[in-house]
This record gives structure tokens, C-alpha cells and sequence, in this order.
């Protein structure tokens, strides 16, 4: 015989919401872009509060996971310590790149290896050698600038 299970989320919802708090106002933000054949492609900013942590930055990619991003941010309230890089890109899961060349989507969660990459590329129209291309190039300026550290 199955027992039946009742599961009640407003309690939870209200005690995720009660974690979900803005930063507070000694959080330094900087905002960026990252370029795909000299247009911008994904905004990003980057939220500190206090001070950096060496060889350590938190990235919240997909740009239609709210709750992350806030969870994000109240964590990094909570120990006043770290950086979140917040990739922008129009609100949906995948950044889609449009331009007179060539038109491909990927998922922002698999840049960070030529692999990944490869697997996540979408081309929808165009020279797709050029989109492989241009997504590398963007992919590669915007881990040796922001996350890769030597």
C-alpha cells in the first residue's frame, strides 16, 4: 500500500524569501560588456562585497534563473566577502548572437572549455566556421580578463 505524501511549499517559499535580501550599500558593482564582432552580446556586471576573495569568483550565467542570482547576491551579503559576475544576455537561458554573417545561440554554462563550446553552439544561419570562431575569441578575452588569474 503507497503511503500518500503531502507537500506544503508555502512555508518554503516564505523562508526562501526571507533569505532573498538586496545587497547592502557598501557593494561595489561594475558593469561590462562582452563582444561578438565588436557588438555587445552579453552585459555583465561584476558585484563585490568587501573584499575579493584571491583566485575566487562566484558567475551566475543564465540570465532567466532569478532565484540564483538573488540567492547569489544574499550569500555574498551575508559573509561581506567575494565577487558575482551576472552575465546579462536578454533574459533567457541561451545567448543568441545575431549579426550580418551569421546567426547561433549556446549556452553560456559551457564556454569555458573549446569542448564545451563546440558542444553548446547553435548555428542557425551563416558561416558557421565563423560562428565557431567568434564564440571562441569572445569566450577566450572574457575568461582571460575575468576569471582566469596567474
Amino acid at each position: 500500500m503507497k503511503k500518500k505524501i503531502t507537500l506544503y511549499l508555502n512555508p518554503y517559499i516564505a523562508l526562501l524569501l526571507s533569505f532573498v535580501s538586496p545587497l547592502p550599500i557598501y557593494a561595489e558593482t561594475l558593469a561590462s560588456d562582452i563582444l561578438v564582432s565588436d557588438n555587445p552580446v552579453i552585459a555583465f556586471t561584476q558585484t563585490c562585497a568587501g573584499a575579493p576573495w584571491p583566485n575566487i569568483v562566484w558567475i551566475h550565467v543564465h540570465d532567466n534563473e532569478e532565484t540564483a542570482r538573488q540567492t547569489a547576491l544574499h550569500a555574498l551579503s551575508q559573509i561581506q566577502q567575494g565577487c558575482l559576475l551576472d552575465l546579462r544576455h536578454g533574459g533567457n537561458r541561451e545567448v543568441s548572437v545575431q549579426n550580418s554573417q551569421v546567426s547561433y545561440q549556446f549556452d553560456p554554462n559551457r564556454i569555458f572549455t573549446p569542448k564545451g563550446r563546440q558542444s553548446a553552439l547553435k548555428c542557425r544561419q551563416g558561416n558557421c566556421a565563423l560562428a565557431k570562431e567568434q564564440l571562441d575569441q569572445a569566450s577566450n578575452s572574457f575568461l582571460n580578463q575575468y576569471l582566469i588569474h596567474t
